[in-house]
């Protein structure tokens, strides 16, 4: 392969497995977000004694959890069992949302509130869920936001860095017929009231897991 072709071939791989990581046309909140969002984390983390220890500390533990995630699991099932949960295993993302929708059709559940779930996210689970017809709602701020917009979540933190307070009120005005606003608080406040019905209707609610703890089959 020529230097020329292989300049070619890889310009299109990284064009092709980049997309969306710079975009010239991005949203012009994403900077001026991503700025203030680091800035609250520094400042945040200088308030806690000892912040960097911790941090080296959760960095171990991820390690050997992932290192042992086989045994961890078993366990973490075991001690899950005897609290009476049922713990289903799936091999991929197809089994995993089948058993999901079994669970639903088992009992007649039109509607889901969701809390943030990034494996959910990987499995597409809300597409497969409204083309069974059942409504899944994200409760999570961000990813509600995101879900109105019809868009997919852009950061697993914040997934609604890229928008301003005033494109989610203009985005509120349009989907949910509220008046509009660009000032936080009442834009929370809108999203809480709308959210609070959606949880009072729901038949089934989904919720991902930040932390499983095996010794004792703690979420």
């Amino acid at each position: 392969m020529s230097d020329q072709l292989q300049h070619i071939t890889g310009a299109k791989f990284h064009d092709h497995e980049t997309k969306g990581l710079y975009e010239p046309a991005a949203p012009p909140a994403l900077g001026a977000t991503a700025e203030r969002s680091s800035k609250h984390n520094i400042a945040e983390a200088a308030k806690i004694p000892c912040f960097q220890q911790w941090r080296e500390a959760a960095h171990r533990i991820k390690r050997y959890a992932i290192s042992n995630l086989d045994k961890l699991l078993v366990q973490f099932e075991r001690n899950l069992a005897a609290k009476g949960v049922t713990v289903l295993w799936a091999e991929n993302a197809a089994e995993a949302n089948r058993l999901v929708l079994q669970i639903a059709r088992e009992h007649n559940v039109r509607s889901v509130v969701k809390s943030k779930s990034m494996l959910s996210e990987e499995l597409e689970l809300n597409q497969v869920l409204c083309e069974a017809g059942i409504r899944p709602v994200e409760t999570d701020l961000g990813e509600y936001i995101v879900q109105l917009a019809g868009q997919r979540p852009v950061h697993i933190v914040t997934p609604a860095i890229h928008m301003s307070a005033e494109d989610v009120g203009r985005l509120f005005a349009s989907r949910l017929g509220e008046p509009f606003t660009a000032e936080h608080q009442q834009l929370t406040d809108i999203a809480r009231r709308h959210l609070r019905q959606e949880y009072l209707q729901a038949d089934m609610g989904i919720s991902g897991c930040n932390f499983g703890i095996a010794d004792t089959g703690r979420l």
